[in-house]
């Protein structure tokens, strides 16, 4: 972003992982451009167990309202799919592992993220979705499919798994 070799101008926005310390951060806090968000409190790991609902809204609300989602290999590629963001999974150094995972596997297999192998593939995977917000939106929708066995009809669906 401070070299200038985004498409657009952009703005960062890091949800810190709520079982990490968000001390870690400290020295990023004042870069232009970049949001840093805690949903825990500081020097608490706070678990999803603990979370509450707003923590959730919250979530939702960063993923729906973002132009891309970054991760390495999270369920919130899975979050990002159900509200058809786009997405891409960092695949760097030691990184690469999660993404030969049979959990992962899969979803990479349906074509609906971008997999970045290097700073410059995320680079030009973050320029390519800055043009193409729509790229990969199939394979977006296979990955509700697979993973999550579709969108609504929940309680059916629960009541046919316990009937068979």
């Amino acid at each position: 972003m401070k070299e200038g070799r985004l498409e657009k101008p952009a703005q960062l926005l890091v949800r810190i992982y709520t079982k990490d310390d968000p001390l870690r951060y400290e020295r990023f806090k004042n870069l232009p451009d970049l949001v840093l968000y805690d949903p825990g409190k500081v020097g608490q790991n706070l678990g999803y167990r603990g979370a509450d609902k707003f923590f959730f809204l919250q979530l939702a609300a960063m993923i729906k309202y973002a132009s891309i989602v970054v991760n390495i290999a999270s369920t919130t590629s899975i979050d990002a799919a159900i509200l058809d963001t786009p997405i891409i999974n960092i695949a760097i150094g030691k990184q690469r592992y999660w993404y030969e995972t049979s959990h992962y596997r899969d979803l990479i297999a349906t074509d609906g993220v971008l997999l970045a192998r290097s700073f410059e593939e995320l680079i030009s995977s973050i320029n390519h979705y800055f043009k193409n917000p729509a790229s990969h939106k199939e394979g977006r929708a296979k990955i509700v499919e697979l993973l999550c066995g579709g969108l609504g009809r929940a309680s059916q669906k629960l009541a046919q798994c316990i009937i068979s």
